[in-house]
């Protein structure tokens, strides 16, 4: 791994900790450690959070006009979708990706592997993570590869990121959260590889952290 090209100081990773622990844990509290079904976890069973999520995390322009309200009800009932949530691999969320896409995507079937792969990094936070342009870009830096070289599909971006979460990186992250959580939640990877993926965006490049619209919101907390 390429520790020049990505070496972030403690700091950065105490910010990357602060902004997950009020802007993306806090609010979504009740999405990330909801414990029944998918159908009646609110991201999916609520049609307004789903809606300011697709707007917020920047994935609605990748659906159809129209579409949303649709695709969201697909998600909630769809056996496929529990199915894919369950291969750890991330193979079938991609395979399942390109049928939804076909009859979801804007202009006439764009991918929504964005879309997808942030909802299901919210459902099982423990598991995936969002298949973001930033996060590639910091990946590709820290295994010294091209910053823009690309990955042959979901699962190999997903199967990198798990190299990074078992490795220095990762463990700098949870020793970090062990020093001083607020709540027993930061001390389980669901938490934990919320913050390395943010970490991994601002390697990157990400502006802001790659918060520009102020994910903390009322809307998701309520």
């Amino acid at each position: 791994m390429n520790s020049a090209a990505a070496n972030l100081t403690d700091q950065d990773l105490q910010i990357a900790l602060r902004i997950v622990r009020q802007d993306v844990w806090k609010p979504f509290r009740r999405v990330f450690e909801h414990t029944g079904p998918i159908s009646s976890n609110p991201i999916l069973a609520d049609a307004d959070l789903f809606a300011w999520f697709c707007w917020e995390w920047s994935v609605a322009r990748t659906v159809r006009a129209g579409m949303q309200h649709d695709l969201r009800v697909r998600l909630r009932d769809s056996p496929e979708f529990a199915a894919a949530l369950r291969d750890d691999a991330g193979q079938m969320l991609a395979q399942l990706e390109q049928d939804l896409s076909r009859e979801f995507g804007a202009r006439g079937g764009n991918s929504i592997i964005s879309l997808l792969s942030k909802v299901a990094a919210f459902l099982r936070p423990e598991r995936f993570v969002a298949w973001d342009r930033y996060a590639r870009q910091g990946t590709n830096l820290i295994f010294a590869r091209a910053k823009y070289c690309s990955f042959s599909g979901y699962a190999g971006y997903l199967s990198d990121f798990d190299r990074i979460w078992e490795g220095q990186h990762g463990e700098r992250i949870r020793i970090l959260t062990s020093n001083s959580p607020l709540e027993p939640a930061e001390l389980t990877p669901a938490f934990q590889r919320r913050v390395l993926d943010l970490y991994l965006m601002r390697v990157g490049g990400a502006p802001d952290w790659g918060f520009g619209k102020g994910q903390g919101s009322k809307c998701a907390a309520s």
